[in-house]
């Protein structure tokens, strides 16, 4: 069956509610944010097994991914394999979490969810703000450094 006809026939399989669609998608959308977390863990493991200097080409021919997306994985993996919340975020939404220093994203969601904002109902546009008020807040608190600003920055997951 070709992947149009597949597509398809879900669509087509059963009439489904709009709760119950916004429940599929949701559960989707929680299936693609849990499997960038599993597949950066397991980049991670993958990263120590193989020889020094050929980690770049070793993802270019082995898992079509560029060093970026795996750096972001592998973050993702490091930030949120561990926090129930990352569930219920889009992959979008951890992505811009990774803006904040890793140990000041769970206090983040646990302060917008107590403001009654909590991070999985942004938009990417309203994140982006809320984190870059956040950046703004601390650093005027002198919590980070101006070199920890950047969310685009490649930064290399230790081995």
């Amino acid at each position: 069956m070709a992947d149009g006809e597949m597509t398809a026939e879900i669509i087509t399989q059963s009439e489904l509610t709009t709760e119950e669609l916004i429940t599929e998608i949701k559960n989707r959308i929680g299936n693609t944010t849990q499997n960038i977390v599993e597949i950066g863990l397991l980049l991670i493991q993958a990263k120590t097994k193989v020889p020094h200097g050929e980690w770049e080409e070793w993802l270019s021919v082995n898992v079509k991914f560029t060093l970026r997306t795996a750096n972001r994985f592998m973050q993702c993996a490091e930030r949120f394999a561990k926090q129930t919340t990352s569930s219920v975020l889009s992959s979008s939404q951890m992505f811009e979490l990774l803006a904040l220093k890793s140990g000041d994203t769970e206090e983040f969601l646990n302060q917008k969810s107590s403001e009654g904002k909590p991070v999985e109902s942004m938009s990417i546009k309203v994140l982006r703000e809320e984190v870059r008020q956040w950046k703004v807040a601390k650093k005027n608190q002198g919590d980070i450094s101006d070199g920890e600003n950047s969310q685009t920055s490649d930064i290399e997951v230790s081995k």
